[in-house]
């Protein structure tokens, strides 16, 4: 149990959303000869935008920073992903009720 919620909260506090809403998210993720895998650079976590069209031009931005100063033989790509929380706040009721007087 104390797995499944360390599990939920670690996904909470990664992507933060509100119940019924609608957030951007930017990711960069790399790829090198010894780790073809795709991964995340440390300083190059994913980052939030509040409209699409932030995203996108933080996307520009950042795919032409990234290539005017990367190494040879590393490969990126950065996108951007639309997010949609429906049930969040329904569910951590259900949640809070199941545990009743334990809160």
């Amino acid at each position: 149990m104390k797995l499944i919620l360390a599990t939920a909260l670690a996904v909470l506090l990664a992507f933060p959303v509100q119940a019924g809403s609608t957030h951007y998210r930017l990711f960069i993720f790399f790829s090198t000869k010894d780790k073809p895998e795709p991964f995340v650079e440390p300083g190059w976590e994913s980052r939030i935008a509040e409209t699409m069209a932030q995203c996108q031009k933080r996307r520009k931005s950042i795919s032409n920073y990234i290539t005017a100063n990367i190494s040879e033989g590393v490969k990126f790509t950065v996108f951007c992903v639309e997010f949609h929380a429906h049930g969040f706040e329904e569910g951590l009721q259900a949640f809070r009720k199941r545990l009743g007087s334990a809160l």
